[in-house]
């Protein structure tokens, strides 16, 4: 049974009101065990219906006549309740109008992604606010002179407490998923120097980084079905392809060139330090990865310019995208935060003492205890193992001091 919850905030009604869909019905009151999908503000306890929806890039808002808009900003009313301020039959048509609107677009709606993958990303419920070190941002702040970067470290300023606001996230407005910053401190684009005015809130505490390592090459390998659990892959690609003419960054750098579609010029370079055609290196990365046969199946797959990625997240493409990039990219942001959100849950079933801060692509930011951080081998193998992937997905730590 599924029963759509409109929250009174969202629809300007006195009360929260429900629909059950299998019986066609408002009701006047539900059964908490009942599978509800809420439309209003977010409560982890239930799905999101403006979640599902922001999936597909829609939204729908009451219509409201701007007269009464108008009106209600006159008297100050922060949250209306239309249904009080509105006559009687203009407040039924606006809330039906939009009511049908809604309904229909949930019975259309694919809703298997949502509730397999993106609903259980619990990382986003525990993140927590970071202690900034004030000396350290007093002296930054002060020597700073480009206005951006400025603007950027500004907004980890610690409050009265000693702490910086908490970050919130935009998960849907790029089209893979990679996330952005919606407000708070702006993680994604500090400068790495500055990083270092996040502080640990326990005593003797560390700030940990956690970086999946190789992890674009590793999961376009796993989702082609070959799976790498110890050799590190950009290693076996210098040796088996580059011959040790390459350096091992220079073997990363030149692969992913090739697979994303990067720049011909340094395909060409480096293909000359190997004493090989640019063609034949092309192949020979293809043929690792498995590259065509991919590439044959996402366009296969490609319906009304739209494929999904491993997971089932819908990605639009346009004609200039390379549809490999996209899908691998947008697989590994939900592969990311499958593993983020496993090291936190493991982490609080074991009552170590980490507090989540930041997500920076696939990095993991946490404040850990000194006694916690004797358990970090543990929690990186914890993180190394994502559900749905064959493989292992090796991580990386390093501390900010």
């Amino acid at each position: 049974m599924s029963i759509i919850c409109f929250e009174s905030e969202a629809v300007g009604a006195s009360e929260n009101l429900y629909f059950d869909i299998n019986k066609n019905k408002f009701l006047k009151k539900v059964d908490k065990n009942e599978a509800i999908w809420l439309y209003g503000s977010y409560n982890k306890d239930y799905n999101s219906l403006n979640d599902l929806f922001a999936l597909d890039r829609v939204k729908f808002n009451l219509e409201i006549p701007e007269k009464y808009i108008t009106l209600s900003k006159t008297l100050g009313c922060k949250n209306p309740i239309w249904e009080y301020i509105l006559p009687n039959e203009i407040y039924k048509k606006c809330f039906f109008s939009f009511f049908k609107k809604v309904l229909k677009k949930f019975c259309e709606s694919d809703k298997k992604y949502y509730l397999d993958t993106f609903k259980h990303v619990s990382i986003f419920d525990h993140l927590e606010k970071a202690y900034i070190n004030e000396k350290i941002y007093k002296d930054y702040e002060n020597c700073e002179k480009n206005s951006s970067l400025l603007k950027i470290l500004k907004t980890f300023s610690p409050q009265q407490d000693g702490y910086a606001n908490n970050i919130k996230y935009d998960r849907f407005s790029s089209k893979t998923g990679r996330l952005k910053v919606l407000d708070g401190p702006s993680i994604l684009t500090l400068k790495k120097e500055y990083k270092n005015i996040i502080k640990s809130s326990y005593k003797n505490g560390k700030i940990v980084q956690f970086d999946y390592k190789e992890f674009e090459a590793r999961i376009f390998l796993s989702v082609v079905n070959k799976n790498f659990y110890t050799e590190d892959v950009y290693e076996l690609i210098k040796n088996k392809i580059f011959y040790d003419k390459l350096t091992r960054n220079e073997s990363k750098i030149l692969s992913l060139s090739i697979l994303f579609g990067l720049s011909d010029y340094r395909i060409d370079f480096f293909a000359k330090k190997c004493n090989k055609s640019s063609e034949s290196l092309k192949k020979e990365i293809y043929d690792f990865f498995d590259y065509n046969n991919l590439n044959e199946i996402l366009n296969k797959n490609l319906n009304d310019g739209k494929i999904k990625n491993y997971f089932g997240r819908e990605i639009v493409v346009d004609k200039k995208s390379n549809i490999i990039s996209l899908y691998i990219q947008s697989s590994g942001v939900d592969a990311s935060l499958i593993g983020f959100s496993n090291i936190v849950n493991y982490s609080k079933k074991m009552k170590f003492l980490l507090r989540p801060l930041f997500i920076q692509h696939d990095a993991l930011i946490v404040d850990i205890s000194e006694s916690s951080f004797d358990n970090v081998e543990d929690i990186k193998n914890i993180g190394s193992k994502i559900e749905k992937l064959n493989g292992a997905f090796p991580i990386k730590h390093s501390i900010i001091e």
